[in-house]
């Protein structure tokens, strides 16, 4: 009875066979998995140190200009909405933005790779919006584009334009900011080492089984 006993006991404080084979495969498959997550996790936070200099702080200024028709009787919410798409092409015309870029003291490829205008869905407004890394920069070229459309409705006989908002330096900047790619990076890491050193162990177990299987 006593000897039953012991054996009972020895048994139960070894692990089964396989058990043991798992644990030696996961032994085998640590230093690759390992090294394959180290490796992830580097390449994602220096690829975050190099791009991190090159991201600058941008701002968004915004002017609106609002149309309405000069006689509401004779010019209908549908002929105001096919006129007032014709300033889009103003603000668009190579001539108006060299003009107003000696008048201001910038290139026309700079006022143009800076302006985003576009009319508001279900509005007769138009909306200018200049993105620089100077908030008063910004403010500057907006007002002085939604001038320029002012200054041409002046003379539209069937529109009447007015500033409805000007543009102001924006106090924060726009997204992604430095910190915003900083902590993504760093958040990215480790997320893209477990990924990978999971598909990693699955690969390696997919060429055990393979190795395992019978000839």
């Amino acid at each position: 009875m006593f000897l039953c006993l012991v054996i009972a006991a020895a048994r139960r404080g070894r692990p089964a066979a396989g058990v043991t084979h798992r644990r030696r495969r996961l032994a085998a498959f640590a230093p690759g998995w390992s090294l394959a997550g180290l490796a992830t996790l580097l390449a994602v936070w220096g690829a975050t140190l190099l791009v991190l200099p090159a991201v600058q702080p941008t701002y968004v200024s915004t002017a609106v200009v609002g149309f309405v028709p000069r006689d509401p009787v004779g010019t209908g919410a549908d002929t105001v909405s096919l006129l007032v798409p014709r300033y889009l092409a103003v603000l668009d015309s190579p001539a108006t933005l060299r003009s107003l870029g000696v008048q201001i003291g910038e290139s026309e490829r700079y006022l143009r790779d800076h302006l985003d205008a576009l009319i508001e869905p279900g509005t007769a407004n138009l909306e200018i919006r200049v993105t620089t890394s100077d908030p008063v920069r910004s403010a500057r070229i907006a007002n002085s584009l939604a001038a320029v459309v002012l200054h041409g409705a002046a003379s539209d006989d069937l529109l009447f334009a007015q500033r409805a908002a000007g543009a102001v330096p924006a106090q924060l900047p726009r997204a992604p900011t430095a910190n915003d790619v900083l902590w993504s990076g760093l958040l990215a890491g480790p997320v893209a080492a477990g990924l990978v050193g999971i598909a990693f162990a699955r690969r390696s177990r997919r060429r055990e089984r393979i190795g395992e299987e019978p000839q």
